[in-house]
């Protein structure tokens, strides 16, 4: 039975959380002129796609539901990457309001599920993906969404929505995992396995228009394992909300410790939400970091529900909020300090690296217009600016090919060829940008 609370509450969460939304996009839309190499990739899979790139771009970070919704907006006569970055943007926006209703149903109180989609909002990491162009904001809007309709027992729309974000990147395929155990809770003693079938015919079915399109085509059948980005700024500093957020959803699931384990699982904590996380932590160390912003917005929802299951005064009928104020405001404090010391520093940095990378990619147009096989530490948005029919492919620890772009001195075995001037200001005297291109030293003829 749902809590009523008063007119006043659904007032301010009404007009509040689309000011919330609005603070996210405006904050996230300064920074468009960012875009992560793998946003880059993106445009560059759409347009073979489209079929005006004839090979596969050779970046192992590909994501079929991305690609395909990002050429549908090139089929309407948009530019690709744009469209990769508006629809970045957007669905961080659907992540926050997805959160907020799973908030509501996981916390029963809109207030609590207000102060969480507001922490996640300005987090630093969901500001970096927005406008990088990833399926980074992707894979949180329809994972969150995904646990929604488990929480809510709608099995049919959480298997849905977990074939889709799948089909984003395949370490989302745990949310199977989640819903099975979620069912077997729910349905416990009233034949789980006619749910368990009928989610998994459901999940089947998203994935399968996918399989026989790609094999008809010749594209890759499964999404890659490596999440679209691996590009977000992280640092010591950041890191220290997510502690406390671990730290107070480790409490407040420590504070029904007197139940015995069976009961813990089948029903005293959000076990779907649990395992999702744990796994998202392994996933970030298996297959890239940006997977660790998939689990950041319900590890804020944990948080909380353990803040309330620690503070008698937020369980009350008519609940004392001064603690989780006092929460939201550190939270929110530790997030925008992270924000503007590290992540804007990251993003121009980038944005200068990237300018760098298409200077090279202009030279070799003009210079070497034969150029076949280059490696760059930039692979993604090398090879959507060359467009030369050159093979673009991610620099190797030992290069191997005639030319190199990369982010050094020297190389050896190489020397440097062009290196375009630097984009900002630089008072330390050093000349050109970080970036050069290299070429390998032709072996000497033998006498």
């Amino acid at each position: 039975m749902r809590r009523e609370q008063p007119p006043v509450i659904t007032q301010i969460v009404r007009f509040g959380l689309p000011l919330v939304v609005a603070v996210f996009y405006a904050t996230a839309a300064r920074g468009f002129a960012y875009t992560a190499d793998a946003g880059y990739a993106a445009a560059e899979w759409a347009q073979h796609f489209l079929g005006t790139i004839a090979a596969p771009p050779p970046i192992a970070q590909f994501s079929p539901f991305w690609s395909l919704l990002t050429a549908l907006g090139g089929l309407m006569g948009l530019d690709v990457l744009l469209v990769t970055k508006v629809l970045s943007l957007v669905f961080g926006c659907f992540a926050l309001l997805a959160l907020y209703l799973l908030s509501v149903e996981i916390l029963d109180d809109r207030i609590l599920a207000f102060c969480v989609s507001l922490i996640v909002a300005l987090d630093p990491w969901l500001l970096q993906a927005g406008p990088s162009g990833t399926a980074a904001a992707a894979l949180v809007a329809l994972s969150i969404t995904a646990l929604f309709f488990m929480c809510r027992g709608d099995f049919a729309l959480a298997s849905l929505f977990a074939g889709f974000a799948t089909l984003v990147a395949l370490p989302a395929a745990a949310l199977l995992v989640s819903l099975l155990f979620e069912i077997l809770a729910v349905r416990r003693g009233k034949g789980p396995m006619k749910v368990i079938a009928a989610a998994g015919l459901v999940y089947v079915a998203v994935l399968l228009p996918w399989f026989v399109f790609a094999v008809i085509k010749g594209f890759p059948l499964f999404p890659s394992f490596r999440l679209p980005g691996d590009s977000l700024a992280i640092s010591w500093f950041g890191m220290l909300p997510i502690g406390i957020s671990i730290a107070l959803a480790l409490s407040g699931a420590m504070a029904v410790r007197r139940s015995p384990l069976v009961r813990l699982l089948a029903g005293g904590q959000p076990t779907a939400l649990w395992i999702w996380v744990v796994w998202i932590v392994c996933a970030g160390l298996l297959f890239g970091s940006d997977a660790w912003l998939a689990g950041l917005p319900v590890l804020a929802l944990l948080a909380v529900h353990g803040l309330r299951a620690i503070v008698p005064a937020l369980r009350d009928k008519t609940p004392n909020y001064g603690f989780a104020f006092l929460f939201v405001g550190g939270m929110l404090v530790l997030n925008q300090s992270t924000f503007f010391l590290w992540t804007k520093g990251s993003m121009a940095g980038a944005i200068e690296d990237q300018q760098e990378v298409t200077a090279i990619a202009q030279w070799i147009k003009m210079n070497v217009p034969d150029v076949a096989t280059v490696e760059s530490e930039q692979p993604g948005a090398l090879g959507y600016f060359l467009r030369t029919g050159a093979q673009v492919v991610p620099l190797e620890r030992t290069p191997r090919s005639q030319f190199v772009i990369v982010a050094r001195a020297e190389v050896p075995g190489y020397k440097e060829v062009y290196r375009p001037s630097s984009m900002i200001d630089d008072s330390s005297g050093q000349e050109g940008g970080r970036f050069a291109l290299f070429q390998r030293h032709l072996e000497e003829p033998k006498p």
